[in-house]
């Protein structure tokens, strides 16, 4: 059985070089694409010269579904794994890749979950307690979990910065990645399989480490980003949408009409019960992560990426991807 591991990058050389490092000295079953996205002559160069056996996929600036597409048809894999550029696979990944889908082998997708980085700064931390908090993320939170057993699970349980698919996926049912989104494509093609093909499977040994925003304003518009891809394959596919996804819409709607709804308890109940519940996820992340700075954040940050997934999720809908 062959591997493809595909790295999709821009222009995040420092990063790019961190993930292909953790894919260094693989054995001869498996091979790395590097899909360089619109990215200069000049870092092709230096990747090519310092990583001669990563194989380049240099294409004009375009959509990550694209992107991934093109990746996809480039590997030579029965297996085609995707990494993004700012992950890092821990010693053994490649093994381990390769005996979970050998042990499952009716399975056509098989992903794990994202870690934060051991350096990781108190925002990252923070930032990383939100996504692994049923406050922060809901259900999602699967995907940012470490532990558990080899499990089915729903499609969007599942992230593209680190998950495997079976060529046949694409070759012999003719899926592929949404092009006219600006991120969640893999909630679409997941959406798809699920359909099409059969179940999914999250094996959480088969977690990578993922660099966390360091700063608000990257942390925003990472989670701008997702609700107005999460609303592009929504167009492309309603039946893809999921009931955890209208959650910040309807906050957000809700914290509008706030001084239109009554003014006794019953109109402020949910406002009271969504402080006390960043109060709460507060007070565990202390307990837990024993980080007071990072504590002091968290209340910012969950109020913050709420307000951001909502407001990416309605511009979504009102602007076309470009």
């Amino acid at each position: 059985m062959l591997l493809s591991f595909v790295v999709m990058t821009v222009d995040r050389e420092n990063l790019l070089r961190r993930c292909l490092d953790s894919l260094a000295n693989l054995p001869a079953n498996v091979e790395v694409l590097v899909v360089f996205n619109g990215s200069t002559d000049d870092m092709r160069e230096r990747i090519g010269n310092d990583y001669p056996w990563a194989r380049p996929v240099p294409l004009p600036r375009c959509s990550v579904g694209q992107g991934r597409n093109r990746g996809a048809a480039a590997a030579s894999g029965s297996i085609i794994y995707f990494l993004d550029d700012d992950t890092i696979a821990p010693k053994g990944f490649a093994a381990r890749v390769l005996d979970a889908f050998n042990r499952f082998p009716r399975t056509p997708c098989i992903g794990g979950p994202n870690l934060a980085t051991a350096d990781s700064g108190p925002f990252q931390r923070a930032s990383d307690f939100l996504l692994r908090s049923p406050l922060g993320a809901g259900p999602m939170r699967v995907r940012y979990q470490p532990g558990g057993a080899d499990r089915i699970v729903p499609g969007w349980a599942l992230m593209l910065c680190n998950l495997g698919v079976r060529r046949e996926v694409f070759d012999g049912h003719g899926l592929r990645f949404p092009e006219r989104c600006v991120s969640a494509e893999e909630n679409l093609l997941m959406s798809l399989v699920e359909k099409h093909v059969g179940p999914v499977m999250l094996s959480p040994g088969l977690y990578v480490y993922h660099e966390r925003r360091a700063k608000p304003v990257e942390l925003w518009k990472q989670v701008m980003r997702c609700g107005r891809g999460r609303a592009h394959i929504t167009k492309i596919d309603p039946t893809s949408l999921k009931a955890a996804t209208l959650a910040a819409p309807l906050w957000l709607a809700y914290l509008v009409a706030l001084p239109w709804l009554s003014r006794g308890a019953a109109g402020a109940a949910p406002l009271i019960l969504y402080v006390c519940s960043v109060a709460w996820e507060t007070g565990r992340l202390l307990v837990t992560e024993r980080s007071p700075a990072a504590a002091l954040l968290y209340p910012m940050l969950v109020p913050m990426c709420h307000v951001a997934y909502a407001l990416g999720f309605i511009d979504g809908f009102i602007r076309p991807h470009e």
